[in-house]
């Protein structure tokens, strides 16, 4: 039939999983822009999204959209994902 879509391809690796508290993480990303977790008790900022407060468990969590600059503190290289085992340096 011509109103048949071709079959897309199938991503390899998986997907991240999109539930109610990283949902807002993408949708923002979706329009280009980032956003974090603050705490509104004790202004603590996050990334990764959580659902209480990694400083003081609060459950008050606003987004915040974060301005473009900022510095790098540290980073990490996690190679424990079984998907990406053959990417990653031995």
């Amino acid at each position: 039939m011509a109103d048949e879509k071709p079959d897309k391809k199938k991503y390899a690796k998986p997907l991240p999983r999109i539930d109610e508290e990283n949902r807002p993480w993408w949708e923002a990303l979706k329009r280009h822009e980032l956003y974090i977790q603050k705490c509104r008790d004790c202004g603590d900022r996050r990334y990764y999204p959580r659902a209480l407060c990694t400083n003081c468990l609060s459950s008050r969590i606003e987004w915040v959209r974060c301005g473009g600059k900022g510095k790098v503190y540290t980073w990490t290289a996690t190679m424990q994902n079984r998907a990406f085992a053959r990417r990653c340096p031995t």
